[in-house]
């Protein structure tokens, strides 16, 4: 009962607990002082210090009187969080405490990089004009003030001006061509270097170009596909090399230029000509031993260049009619 009491009594107001001491608590303190033989005054000085001690009683928290819960020691709390593999079977586990994740925005599409455009090499050319055919693959030019011998690069024409060799099938028609070509471009070529500069005769290394009407075309390309040269390849001049392959086996197969005309490149050109039937020897006519490929009289009279229809013809000395000025073993050279 005086539980209930005190608990009814500490949730109420301060000001309600003064009152309650003033009217209640005060005059039986007072009585009880007095009835004891005390003088009045002393059973009221008591009243504040009932007063005053009923203030500190209300300001204590609640918590202290009503029913203070005990705290754990060290040893309950190791005891506590022990539990047997039992208990751990019978309790079931706490769900998860789920957390907020954080709200994953839209996956930004990557924008393709576009393909970035090859860009093309640029291509050198320098300016330069003929001054002279010498065969199929070789001009002279004249480049910064001076005349320098250009081989082309990648092709071989047959020859027609080597001494080592006897002219070659098709040689002078690659001959004819290279010099139409250049002239169709007034004499005027673009020279393309691929890497090296000259080769080991001192001549340079290029790509000839010709500004036709009709648009430009490079002479090596043009020897090539029409049948008037076979490759050759040197590296590490192979710019165009794969390409003039294929050229020249288109070629072949169609039997342009010298792949229809003399079957295989290098062969000798063929020297019977219709002068030179007129000239077969006959009975009553001989040919000098001095000129094995041809028949040339052996003199009286003494003959010149002129007066014969052959051309870079092989000599045997002693050359009585003086066919081989220059002691190399072939006969009127120059037309």
């Amino acid at each position: 009962m005086a539980d209930r009491f005190w608990v009814w009594f500490r949730a109420q107001r301060v000001w309600v607990q003064v009152i309650l001491w003033f009217v209640f608590w005060g005059p039986l303190a007072a009585a009880w002082l007095a009835r004891r033989g005390g003088c009045l005054s002393l059973g009221l000085s008591v009243v504040p210090v009932l007063l005053w001690l009923s203030v500190i009683g209300a300001s204590l928290p609640s918590g202290v009187i009503e029913n203070p819960t005990p705290t754990p020691t060290v040893g309950e709390k190791a005891a506590a969080n022990i539990s047997t593999p039992a208990s751990r079977a019978t309790q079931p586990a706490a769900p998860p405490t789920p957390r907020p994740s954080p709200t994953a925005g839209p996956t930004p599409t990557p924008i393709p990089t576009p393909t970035a455009q090859p860009t093309p090499t640029p291509v050198q050319l320098v300016s330069a004009m003929v001054v002279e055919i010498v065969d199929g693959d070789t001009i002279k030019v004249l480049l910064n003030g001076q005349i320098v011998t250009v081989r082309l690069i990648g092709v071989d024409t047959p020859e027609t001006v080597d001494p080592r060799q006897p002219v070659q099938c098709y040689g002078r028609e690659a001959a004819q061509f290279t010099t139409n070509m250049i002239r169709r471009a007034n004499n005027r070529v673009l020279l393309e270097r691929d890497v090296s500069e000259t080769d080991r005769y001192g001549r340079l290394l290029r790509y000839v170009w010709l500004e036709h009407p009709d648009g430009r075309r490079m002479l090596n390309y043009e020897l090539v596909a029409q049948g008037y040269a076979q490759v050759v390849t040197y590296p590490p001049d192979v710019k165009y090399a794969d390409v003039f392959v294929q050229l020249q086996r288109e070629a072949r197969e169609q039997r342009r230029g010298l792949w229809g005309a003399c079957g295989e490149f290098g062969v000798p050109a063929a020297t019977p000509t219709p002068e030179r039937r007129q000239a077969t020897p006959t009975r009553d006519r001989k040919c000098d031993p001095s000129y094995p490929d041809v028949c040339i009289p052996p003199p009286p009279p003494d003959l010149d260049c002129r007066d014969i229809p052959y051309r870079r013809f092989r000599v045997l000395p002693p050359d009585p009619h003086g066919f081989d000025r220059d002691g190399n073993g072939i006969g009127c050279e120059r037309s």
